[in-house]
């Protein structure tokens, strides 16, 4: 692993070494046709493309390049090698020192393997940008979950307490509904008749007469109301107002 992340920094030194060997030859040769240029361009790219490579090899210890991967980058360090020897020796060489130092056919072959390991470096950094992605959505995926069965758990416990001081609420007012209805009920009644009901009946009781009222209880017109004939009965005293009864 290690002396494949040499090969790969020296590879990009020497491609951008190699940029820039190129460029000057495009500057001094006017006639330099327009796919040299291409060339020096490309190798730009991949050289950046190269270097994004080292930086992802650097950053992730257990990475394990395939057999193909490893080489491909091989390959291309020694292609760029073979190119800055030819360069360098075009621009040191008497007249050829004047002439692009590639012929044309040369162009189109260095371009096409260009291509072809600028598609297996971006694919590679495509799979190891994705593979980092999904590892860090894996991870906020998990802590998201947590914080959701959190969230969730807490949740549960403040319903079933709200539940439970709900129904406190609830016996409490219940509790003073009835306290309220008592005291309401027993203040008419002190209202009305202020001594003890019960104690008032009973010296009532001790005072009645033998018979007394009988004349009422056999009166047809109260038979008639107790059998349901009447739904009404006035009764009226001496010196009282009438009182009605109703079944």
């Amino acid at each position: 692993m290690a002396g494949l992340l040499q090969v790969v920094a020296e590879t990009v030194s020497n491609a951008k070494s190699l940029y820039s060997s190129l460029s000057g030859c495009v500057k001094d040769i006017k006639d330099a046709p327009e796919r040299c240029r291409e060339l020096r361009r490309e190798i730009g790219a991949i050289a950046d493309i190269i270097d994004d490579l080292h930086d992802v090899i650097s950053a992730k210890p257990d990475f394990a390049p395939s057999a193909a991967l490893r080489e491909m980058i091989l390959d291309f360090s020694t292609m760029v090698n073979q190119m800055n020897e030819e360069v360098q020796l075009s621009r040191t060489k008497g007249v050829h020192r004047l002439m692009w130092p590639f012929s044309k056919d040369e162009n189109e072959r260095l371009l096409n393997r260009i291509s072809r390991y600028k598609d297996t470096f971006n694919l590679t950094l495509n799979l190891q940008n994705a593979s980092a992605f999904s590892s860090q959505w894996t991870n906020l995926c998990s802590l998201n979950s947590e914080k959701i069965q959190e969230d969730t758990k807490k949740i549960r416990m403040d319903t079933e307490k709200l539940r439970d001081d709900t129904g406190k609420l609830r016996g409490d007012t219940e509790r003073i509904y009835s306290h309220v209805q008592t005291d309401r009920r027993d203040k008419i009644r002190n209202w009305i008749f202020s001594e003890d009901f019960n104690v008032r009946r009973t010296e009532l009781q001790k005072t009645r007469l033998e018979n007394t009222g009988q004349w009422f209880l056999d009166s047809e017109e109260f038979k008639s109301f107790v059998n349901g004939k009447y739904s009404c009965l006035l009764c009226e005293g001496v010196g009282s107002f009438p009182f009605p009864f109703h079944r």
